[in-house]
């Protein structure tokens, strides 16, 4: 059998094996399975353990963790990373973070895996994109699906910059509007996120998807 990663298996959202184990099925797959057969963790020194036979999707109707009525339940090993996420997923994954911890490395490589950017403020001058863009920007950036636009003239006024742009999606961050530090103005279909500094709303970072700018 060839076994699959965890980041290769979308798991059940509460159902379970017998054996204790997330049901989860592989893209391509037409059925749900134990996770622990999938995975190749149910190896020989389990052989005591009785797991349940594969689920067909036609007789068998089971909640994945990506349904939005799942509302975030999975049924992942403590630890595991959902990597197929949508950008609400995303944000409610980052919702409530602190200033200066706001993206730890599973779920950086889990938005880079999406095709998904993180955007969220820095300091009192920096805009910092994380996932499928690892970059920082001042106050503005402009960008297409093909990534960020770069200026090769080195020239803020150069005419072929101010054609691209022109053409390309703008995110603008604001300082100091409202009751956050930070927020972002943009026509890139987007979900949205709240930082926290000390208890109280530091930034409103927002998530969107790279291939849809």
């Amino acid at each position: 059998m060839d076994f699959k990663k965890d980041n290769e298996l979308i798991y059940a959202a509460t159902s379970r094996c017998q054996c204790g184990a997330g049901l989860a099925y592989f893209k391509g797959s037409a059925y749900w399975d134990c996770s622990d057969i999938l995975t190749g963790r149910a190896g020989k020194e389990e052989q005591e353990i009785v797991h349940d036979g594969a689920k067909p999707f036609s007789f068998w109707k089971v909640k994945s963790e990506n349904q939005p009525s799942a509302n975030g339940q999975t049924t992942r090993p403590e630890g595991n990373i959902n990597p197929y996420y949508t950008i609400e997923r995303m944000a409610s994954e980052l919702d409530g973070h602190e200033y200066r911890n706001e993206v730890n490395k599973e779920i950086e490589e889990a938005a880079k895996e999406n095709g998904l950017v993180i955007v969220f403020g820095a300091s009192d001058d920096l805009m910092e994109f994380r996932g499928a863009i690892d970059e920082e920007f001042g106050i503005e950036a402009f960008l297409t699906k093909d990534g960020v636009v770069e200026n090769k003239c080195h020239d803020y006024d150069c005419p072929y910059f101010q054609k691209e742009k022109d053409a390309a999606k703008k995110i603008e961050a604001i300082w100091g509007e409202g009751e956050y530090s930070w927020t972002y103005k943009t026509d890139i279909e987007h979900a949205i996120f709240e930082i926290m500094e000390d208890g109280e709303k530091y930034c409103k970072g927002i998530v969107f998807k790279l291939s849809r700018v």
